[in-house]
């Protein structure tokens, strides 16, 4: 018998106590300096859920003594409950608040009467939508499964045993479920109104069920069965009519039989008519074990791919359609890529082959479509990337949209035609101005209307109708340097996996909506309201301002908001008039310790181009004093500069800036903009006058300034210390050394060859090595090993398969050889960010000791001087 422990919590709210002694009353606020001890009251905080009237949130705060507990508040009367390790919550109404702990034991607490109750061995929960009832899928002591409906005071209304699977509709007053035993299988239907009522919707099936699926109406309901195989049937409710296909038919799919598994969907289509699966070989795949390995340059696969798929039995997308008793294949083992068209009377299908060998990690392809029951196919467009936002459909089923040739092209299904609906427009729809690596801006969605569609530029969203003629520009963050970006409300419209391509967002203009908006001159960030007649601030200013929440059924939002001084707070706008409450406050001791602050510097690269670096400055900072400074890189990171950084010594690349601003550093968070196969040469260029402008304004020593990166930023660390003796110490991590080595090698975690991430990703290079070998000779830091005169410390993960740690070898190997001051660290079983917590705690502490060593003059460490 299952044991509920019901006891009553009472009126009581949670004080976090602070863990840091208090000055006496009437004194002045005493303040001293970080210690690695005081890491520990520093907490991360996850706000979590609204509810749908928005008068509760939850929200989670971890510590790294993972004593991690999730809340609960009332945004009214600030009431909070406590659930220490606890997570997957959930809220029922205003009425009921779930969650689980480490141990599956479900924690229901009624918000109204504050009681809370226990049910042990929970799978999985869900409340109804009304929040009148609890549903729950149990462990029994006899290790099977049972479906338990309760009042929300715990109180047991229905128990059906051996239930396997269960779902619960959208709108939350239905469940199917799945009860079995060793012989049959049966469906069964759970209605909640005022009361619960049970129907048996089938019986007698196969006694394993799977992958049990609603149609989008509810109609309709599909699912897998075994017998001596896997079965596909579909059911429609209110016709009591069961459809069923045992084997794929041979002329349409060979020797393959239906797919199944917990990561592979079944899909009814929105008009009931068929059903969406997957197939695979009937044939079990046996590795060959040859005696030598032939790899042939002309091949359209790489070896180790073609090797690797022996081992993989791909599964591919089918079609059912139960009434016509048809089955067919929609993708296959040449046109692997597949989506559907919104009406899924079309799919669009690409052989990923096509054009290899290639050089891109979204390699180009030739788009066809093809009318999924007829099975004709027709060229849609040829050679485009085969990234995902590079081409979507229509909610409606009328329209395919995709770029080319920087511009956005609308493919009418009926009419078969293309147009270009952005030609003419005096703007860019991905960033080719700004970097030799182009990346698109994106298509924001589509209007509810089926008539226009949302696309990005760099600052702005446009509304362009389908046939081109209309364009509008709806936000004006050109004129205000601000990037503006639709925001989605509902968590039903984020864009989800349409099998290989995405789906696309869906937005009535004619309602307000939720822009994000960031400045791109400074560190204002926020959110926005817009109906096509006015854009209102919500929330805008020099914060960052993220995690919007939206209440279901009221004008209320939560957001989270923080600066690098500023822990992040919840805060709370109940209307769009209303004034912002903070509801939610973390790390208030923070108060009683010294701390950095922040300043936005601005500089140019040679090519007289506008960037930005985030300068922070030391805690317990002296105007009279010259300190040392830090620079970090990679790309454009003062993005950063309100990003709140807890003190630790958990960091997976050696790099904190709230403990570096303690050990009294500056630090600089550098941009770097890139030209044309020079991306070394960009980054001393960009970083040189990022430092020299914080030289001007006489805040640090210019003698003791240290650079710092990992990654794509290491390989920048590693080259500039080649070209300027402007740093007196460096640390690169996980980063390349050579290149041209790189450029001829096969990436462990990605199976390809690096060639692209050096001619179509960060390298910049554009161009080949045999188109231009003058420009890789020139960025390749090994090249140029002979001219380091900076006092170097790399390291590297054993088992980083990114960035090969044989790179931080050959620079060791350099550095040895031309007797430079270097320090290799490489640990064992980490990859290309540290994860093992003595590991991110050896390299943060050697990191301090390194700049400590030689930006302040300290005693070298033990590490850095002893010889074996």
């Amino acid at each position: 018998m299952k044991r509920h422990l019901r006891f009553v919590y009472g009126i009581f709210s949670v004080l976090i106590l602070e863990l840091v002694t208090c000055p006496a009353m009437g004194q002045g606020l005493i303040k001293r300096d970080i210690t690695s001890e005081d890491y520990k009251l520093w907490s991360k905080l996850y706000s979590d859920k609204i509810s749908d009237d928005g008068n509760w949130i939850s929200y989670e705060l971890r510590y790294e003594s993972h004593h991690d507990t999730l809340f609960v508040k009332n945004t009214i009367t600030n009431k909070t409950f406590d659930f220490p390790k606890c997570s997957k919550s959930k809220f029922g109404a205003e009425k009921v608040f779930g969650c689980m702990d480490s141990n599956k034991n479900l924690k229901v607490m009624d918000l109204v009467k504050e009681t809370l109750f226990l049910i042990e061995d929970v799978i999985s929960y869900e409340f109804s939508n009304d929040g009148q009832f609890i549903i729950s899928l149990e462990t029994n002591n006899n290790k099977q499964s049972n479906l338990c409906i309760r009042y929300i005071d715990g109180k047991l209304v229905r128990r059906i045993e051996n239930v396997t699977e269960c779902k619960l509709n959208k709108l939350g007053n239905k469940v199917i479920y799945v009860s079995s035993n060793e012989q049959t299988s049966n469906i069964g239907q759970i209605a909640f109104t005022s009361k619960v009522s049970v129907v048996e919707v089938l019986s007698n099936l196969p006694p394993k069920i799977q992958n049990i699926t609603w149609a989008k109406d509810e109609s309709t309901i599909a699912f897998y069965g075994l017998n001596k195989t896997w079965e596909l049937f579909m059911y429609q409710m209110e016709n009591k009519k069961i459809f069923n296909i045992k084997d794929l038919p041979v002329s349409y799919f060979g020797s393959s039989q239906i797919a199944v598994g917990n990561n592979i969907s079944l899909e009814i289509s929105n008009d009931n008519t068929a059903v969406f699966f997957y197939y695979k070989s009937a044939k079990e795949k046996v590795l060959d074990k040859p005696i030598v390995e032939i790899w042939n340059a002309n091949d359209k696969s790489l070896y180790i791919d073609r090797e690797l798929a022996q081992t993989y039995n791909k599964p591919f997308l089918g079609v059912w359609y139960p009434q016509m008793q048809i089955s067919k294949p929609v993708s296959d083992k040449k046109y692997q890529w597949v989506t559907l068209t919104g009406d899924q009377r079309f799919a669009i299908v690409a052989d990923p082959l096509r054009y290899e060998p290639q050089f891109l990690l979204f390699v180009d392809v030739d788009y066809y479509i093809v009318d999924i029951k007829n099975g004709s196919r027709e060229l849609l467009v040829e050679k485009i990337s085969s990234h995902p936002s590079n081409i979507q459909v229509s909610p409606n089923g009328k329209f395919v949209n995709y770029y080319k040739n920087h511009g956005w092209w609308i493919y009418d299904i009926k009419k078969k035609t293309h147009t270009n609906i952005t030609a003419g427009l005096a703007t860019a729809f991905d960033n080719r101005f700004e970097d030799p690596n182009p990346e698109l801006y994106g298509c924001a969605g589509w209007t509810n209307d089926g008539k226009s569609i949302l696309i990005n530029d760099q600052f702005d969203v446009w509304k362009i109708s389908t046939d081109g003629k209309n364009k509008s520009r709806l936000t004006d963050g050109k004129e205000k340097k601000i990037c503006f970006r639709m925001v989605n409300k509902d968590l039903s419209n984020i864009p989800s996996a349409n099998y290989s391509g995405i789906s696309s967002s869906v937005y009535d203009l004619d309602k307000i909506n939720i822009l994000s908006a960031e400045s791109t001159v400074n560190a204002d960030s926020g959110y926005f309201t817009f109906d096509q007649k006015k854009i209102k601030p919500l929330v805008f200013k020099d914060r960052k301002i993220s995690k919007l929440l939206k209440a279901k059924n009221k004008d209320t939002y939560v957001f989270t908001e923080q600066s690098f001084m500023d822990s992040p707070n919840i805060v709370l706008k109940s209307s769009l008039q209303d004034q912002d409450k903070t509801v939610v406050k973390t790390n208030t001791q923070q108060k009683h310790f010294y701390w950095g602050t922040t300043e936005m510097i601005h500089y140019y690269s040679s090519k007289n181009k506008p960037l930005n670096g985030a300068l922070f400055y030391p805690a317990h900072y002296n105007a009279s004093v010259k300190y040392p400074m830090v620079v970090f890189i990679y790309s454009s990171p003062s993005g950063a500069i309100n990003d709140y950084v807890n003190p630790t010594d958990h960091n997976g690349i050696g790099f904190n800036i709230t403990t570096m601003t303690a050990s009294g550093y500056f630090v600089l968070l550098a941009d770097i903009a890139y030209e044309k196969g020079n991306p070394g040469i960009s980054a001393v260029e960009c970083v040189s006058s990022a430092v020299k402008k914080v030289v001007e304004k006489n805040l640090v020593d210019p003698a003791k300034v240290g650079l710092l990166a990992q990654s794509f930023g290491g390989y920048e660390a590693n080259f500039i210390i080649t070209q300027t003796n402007l740093f007196a110490a460096a640390v690169s991590g996980s980063a390349v050394s050579d290149i041209i080595r790189t450029y001829f090698s096969i990436s462990a975690d990605y199976s390809n060859p690096e060639i692209w991430r050096y001619e179509s990703q960060q390298y910049r290079m554009v161009d080949s090595f045999y188109e231009n070998k003058d420009a890789y000779l020139r960025n390749s830091p090994i090249l140029h090993a002979e001219k380091i005169k900076t006092p170097l410390l790399t390291w590297a993960g054993k088992n980083d398969g990114n960035v090969k740690p044989e790179q931080s070898t050959a620079l060791y190997i350099a550095m040895r050889k031309l007797n430079k001051t270097h320090i290799m660290l490489q640990y064992p079983n980490q990859g290309h960010i540290l994860t093992a917590a003595l590991a991110q705690e050896d390299l943060s502490k050697k990191t301090i000791e390194w700049f400590d060593h030689f930006l302040k003059n300290n005693a070298p460490a033990a590490w850095i001087v002893n010889r074996k």
